[in-house]
């Protein structure tokens, strides 16, 4: 038998939600002192990862998260039976210092595409041709575009975010992916910030999907695979 992990949290507040995991086994509560954490035993060394093993999955992790705040672990988070208590002993300052940093939030997942050439010289009124000392290249061009861009998307996403990341993928029409730890109460105003950037820069596509439990701001990493992030755009 192993042990597959949901979120850990430190106490509830009010009654512990009756749940079912994924193979529709009864989710109980296993403890560290103040810290716990929402697991269930399973047979499988992994699970499928499909749409429906995932809902069930972050439907546990959001039932949770409406009586208490959490660290939520990826979908095929799993752990040998005998060690469950230990994951918990062992990570357990840093786990209470993650729930301070992230109790409360959400996570929100930001990309940008499109093709960067022309649109870049345009927006930012960049010049080609020479420059004192040297020649600025289509691809320089699109280099300084993409650098420009990219700053005026995390200057006004980071206004109402807690903590965010960024990749920038060269040679890619996404050429932009930013992941945002928003809390709850700064929601609406996230969602204004995206739909004002999109407004503001029409010749780019830019995606938002969320909220999300913030999976990727817990590094704490006990098994097997990241899960895959299923949700809806809301712009």
């Amino acid at each position: 038998m192993k042990l597959y992990f949901y979120c850990a949290f430190r106490i509830f507040k009010g009654r512990k939600p009756s749940l079912k995991s994924i193979d529709n086994q009864k989710v109980f509560y296993i403890h560290s002192d103040d810290l716990y954490a929402a697991v269930s035993y399973t047979k499988y060394n992994e699970f499928s990862v499909t749409g429906e093993n995932i809902r069930i999955h972050e439907h546990i992790i959001e039932e949770i998260s409406r009586k208490t705040d959490i660290v939520p672990f990826p979908f095929n988070t799993i752990a040998g039976e005998t060690i469950g208590k230990g994951v918990l002993n062992r990570n357990y300052g840093k786990l209470m210092e993650i729930l301070d940093k992230i109790g409360g939030k959400d996570e929100f997942i930001i990309t940008a595409e499109g093709k960067t050439g022309k649109n870049f010289k345009k927006l930012f009124n960049i010049k080609s041709g020479q420059r004192p000392g040297k020649t600025l290249t289509n691809d320089k061009l699109m280099a300084i575009g993409t650098q420009k861009l990219i700053a005026r998307l995390q200057s006004e996403l980071i206004k109402e975010s807690s903590d965010s990341s960024f990749t920038i993928m060269e040679k890619s029409d996404r050429f932009f992916e930013g992941r945002y730890l928003v809390s709850k109460e700064k929601i609406s105003k996230f969602k204004q910030s995206v739909k004002w950037l999109k407004s503001l820069f029409p010749e780019i596509k830019i995606s938002a999907k969320g909220p999300f439990p913030p999976y990727d701001f817990n590094p704490v990493n006990i098994g097997s695979e990241k899960s895959q992030m299923y949700g809806k755009k809301f712009v």
